[in-house]
């Protein structure tokens, strides 16, 4: 794991708005790039003192969205309820639910959630077994969209300079000036990660058909009915993403469950499973050719 670091620290404003007292943030540190052993993080503060603040982006595989926390005293403020947020001015706003539960050391409270509407996620439980659901386009029967290595895109972040979180009459904005820079750093430490994988990025560049799940109805169905003794008694539930490398021959290579919250050890079992029973049509080049490719979808394990 190495760091990297951009940008210069500037001091940080205030303002007030007409319809909300509105307090504006700028950049108080550089950016600096984690680069992960399963994931690529760029944190950067805001602020100073008594305001200073925190803005996390985070991915843990290719991808056009991005995952992405803001934790701080200001957050405080907000309390439990819906919170709208904006990446202005080129996207629309949303809205968030926030439970105040979540914290970051050595900053505070945090709000946090994806630039998308996630899909709904596997659910496991010992009294409920939904049907698994992948991210979008991974259960595709093979199209050249579905394949398309996706990477964030710095004209994107180029056209947003500042996020604004909003909850009754506080808003909170932090001013990026622009995300392009960060977008491409991200997009690097991505390709970095998949070499790490013993993946080629620039031949998932030119895949055609996406790596298909063949056998999952049965392996789901196995996966569903495990949830370890110890974490049901003590109602201990967890988030993960979970992660498979599918080499030429269909077979997982390499798997990773991912602990995207808190929670108990859930993660070994899966990735038996996985590597022992799963098969995949692989992914294939614009001549046929079968490519190690790479499989991903959320689990949540939830006690009813």
């Amino acid at each position: 794991m190495h760091a990297w670091a951009m940008g210069a620290a500037v001091l940080s404003v205030i303002a007030s708005g007409a319809k909300a007292e509105e307090v504006v943030l700028s950049p108080s540190s550089a950016w600096v790039l984690d680069y992960g052993d399963h994931r690529c993080r760029m944190t950067r503060a805001f602020g100073e003192g008594p305001t200073r603040t925190a803005f996390m982006l985070e991915q843990t595989q290719p991808s056009d969205t991005f995952s992405w926390t803001v934790a701080g005293p200001l957050v405080d403020r907000f309390g439990k309820g819906k919170v709208q947020v904006q990446f202005a001015p080129a996207f629309d706003g949303f809205e968030i639910d926030h439970d105040a539960s979540l914290r970051v050391a050595e900053f505070g409270t945090a709000v946090a959630s994806v630039t998308h509407e996630a899909p709904p996620p596997t659910l496991i439980s010992r009294t409920a077994k939904p049907r698994l659901r992948s991210e979008p386009d991974a259960l595709s029967d093979g199209t050249a969209r579905a394949a398309r290595l996706r990477l964030l895109n710095p004209e994107h972040g180029r056209s947003i300079a500042r996020l604004t979180l909003t909850k009754g009459g506080e808003s909170v904005s932090l001013s990026f000036g622009s995300l392009e820079a960060p977008f491409k750093a991200m997009n690097a430490c991505m390709d970095d990660l998949l070499v790490s994988w013993g993946m080629d990025p620039a031949e998932l560049r030119e895949a055609t058909t996406a790596a298909r799940w063949i056998n999952s109805v049965p392996l789901v169905g196995k996966i569903q009915e495990f949830y370890p003794a110890k974490a049901l008694e003590e109602g201990a539930e967890a988030d993960y993403r979970l992660r498979v490398v599918v080499g030429a021959n269909g077979r997982v290579s390499r798997c990773h469950m991912i602990l995207l919250s808190r929670g108990s050890d859930f993660a070994q079992r899966v990735c038996d499973i996985m590597r022992r029973e799963a098969r995949f049509e692989p992914g294939r080049n614009a001549a046929g050719e079968p490519k190690p490719a790479f499989f991903s979808t959320k689990i949540s394990y939830r006690v009813y």
